[in-house]
């Protein structure tokens, strides 16, 4: 991706992933073929940290609905579960 972004430019692609990178990882570097490992080292290091957490998102982003692709016959204990931590 690093070495096609730059191809983009005036594509709302270009725009959409520089708004990303800086908006939710805090990154206002240009991805390119010189920077996608560092914003990519950079960003998978955030999404190892509490704050990233999937949760910490969620509640970030003021989530209010997940859907899920489980198979209809899963009980759905996992679900649930969440949903109590969540409740408490």
């Amino acid at each position: 991706m690093g070495a096609t972004v730059p191809y983009t430019l005036r594509n709302p692609l270009y725009h959409w992933t520089h708004l990303e990178l800086q908006r939710y990882f805090g990154i206002k570097e240009i991805l390119s073929p010189a920077t996608a490992k560092r914003i990519y080292d950079e960003c998978s290091e955030k999404l190892q940290s509490p704050e990233f957490s999937i949760r910490n998102i969620l509640n970030k982003f003021k989530v209010e609905v997940v859907g899920t692709t489980d198979d209809p016959l899963d009980n759905l204990t996992h679900h649930q579960k969440i949903k109590q931590d969540v409740l408490v």
